[in-house]
């Protein structure tokens, strides 16, 4: 039968012969209505699996218009020493190379290495037991081919 009739079968409720079909007409309307129900979960399911993706994409093409609108920041002249610096030795300088050579302050040099850091210019590689070393990342390059540096 179905969850209404079994319902009233279990309580030992007799139905007359017009309630009982109405009852299982009930049944076969709440069948159809989980069936129904089954299939639009799935859809949902496929949905939100196709948006998802989508919704990332929408916020990566965001921040890249919001970074493509926003002014171009210029760099103190330590900043793009270091650039400048880092970009000619492909395997990376450490913080000790880099005030060495730039002939600058450890805690100045630190300084300008955890900013261009946060901006995407440089990347540290972190060795262990050692000093990071620093190379150049993509938003550095583009910085200096854009403002004809290199």
């Amino acid at each position: 039968m179905g969850k209404f009739s079994d319902f009233f079968n279990s309580q030992g409720i007799p139905l007359p012969h017009e309630q009982k079909r109405q009852v299982l007409a009930l049944d076969k309307q709440f069948e159809t209505l989980e069936s129904k129900l089954k299939v639009l979960d799935a859809e949902n399911l496929k949905l939100k699996a196709e948006v998802n993706p989508l919704k990332q994409e929408v916020e990566r093409l965001k921040k890249q218009i919001e970074q493509e609108a926003a002014p171009s920041h210029k760099l103190e002249q330590s900043e793009t020493d270091m650039l400048l610096l880092i970009a000619e030795h492909p395997n990376g300088l450490t913080s000790p190379q880099i005030s060495g050579m730039l002939k600058l302050h450890t805690a100045r040099t630190e300084h300008f290495l955890g900013l261009l850091t946060k901006k995407n210019f440089i990347l540290a590689i972190l060795r262990m037991g050692g000093h990071a070393r620093y190379v150049l990342d993509d938003g550095g390059n583009e910085y200096l081919v854009k403002n004809n540096l290199v």
